[in-house]
């Protein structure tokens, strides 16, 4: 990673995509290093793709010469993303398989962003086993170890994300993506303490850098767990205000609504909107699921 890079990555890692953008122009004359270069224009793809514009990601890439390791990595992420089939998703599932594990010997350690690119895509598949081995290839960075947080608490395995924040903390305490994966480790874990703690980080976080969608749900989380779902709603209109479209804030938006007890109208909007924004999100799939399963139950019966 590059000195020069660091607000770049650090308003990427808070979802500040209109302050990213503006970094990454402010910087496209002074990089003089080609590293630092291919570095920036991956960000910029990364930030696009986050910001709900992959197709200008897939659109402005040029194929020739072929793009480095990690900005072609970015290009099929935003492939999978725009994909409008299974079969075109799959494509994309296999050849950041055989990015990662490359025919020629000896085999090099796989770029670092395509681990991290593959593992976000293989977690849309929801293949976490392949999403864990891909972040857990090759030398650990803070942003696969970040990548590896995200993994084991969607597997329900808090108990393991500690570890990985221990290791985190051990190698930069201050980082970005460090007080983000303690924050969300302590939110999964529970406890007043811990909820405690990961308040006063996303707090902390928001004063210093400005309040973002991924920030503001976060707070609302720490907010419902608390016990405050008036001040998580809050939180929570806040950030659907910044971004209508995000697929965690319409999630979010629906936990609350529910637990609040708000009219089935509304939910079923925040549910409409995410099956929209984010047709292939795990929510979306797991409800899709629920409600065949219930069909044919009902069928089962209704036949017997």
């Amino acid at each position: 990673m590059h000195a020069e890079l660091y607000e770049l990555r650090t308003y990427y890692h808070l979802g500040n995509y209109a302050a990213a953008r503006t970094e990454g122009e402010a910087l496209a004359t002074s990089l003089t290093s080609p590293a630092a270069v291919v570095e920036r224009d991956t960000l910029l793809a990364r930030i696009s793709i986050a910001d709900g514009h992959a197709a200008d990601v897939v659109s402005s890439v040029p194929t020739s010469p072929p793009p480095a390791p990690s900005l072609a990595a970015a290009c099929l992420h935003a492939s999978y993303v725009t994909a409008d089939s299974d079969d075109a998703r799959a494509e994309v599932v296999r050849a950041l398989g055989a990015a990662l594990a490359p025919e020629s010997e000896p085999a090099p350690a796989p770029d670092a962003t395509l681990r991290v690119i593959a593992a976000a895509v293989y977690g849309a598949e929801g293949d976490w086993d392949a999403a864990l081995r891909a972040v857990a290839t090759g030398p650990p960075t803070l942003e696969a170890q970040a990548a590896q947080v995200r993994i084991l608490l969607a597997m329900h395995r808090p108990d393991v994300a500690t570890g990985v924040v221990d290791a985190m903390k051990a190698d930069d305490e201050d980082a970005t993506l460090t007080q983000l994966s303690a924050a969300a480790v302590g939110l999964a874990t529970g406890g007043a303490d811990a909820v405690a703690d990961a308040t006063y980080t996303y707090t902390d976080l928001v004063e210093r850098h400005g309040s973002t969608p991924v920030l503001l749900n976060g707070l609302a989380l720490c907010h419902l767990a608390g016990g405050r779902p008036i001040d998580a709603d809050r939180l929570v209109g806040e950030a659907l205000a910044k971004d209508p479209g995000c697929a965690e804030t319409l999630v979010n938006a629906i936990v609350v609504a529910t637990a609040r007890g708000k009219k089935d109208e509304l939910i079923g909007r925040y549910e409409a909107a995410l099956s929209t924004a984010a047709p292939g999100c795990g929510w979306v799939r797991d409800r899709a699921a629920a409600e065949a399963a219930l069909d044919r139950a009902i069928a089962g019966v209704g036949g017997a």
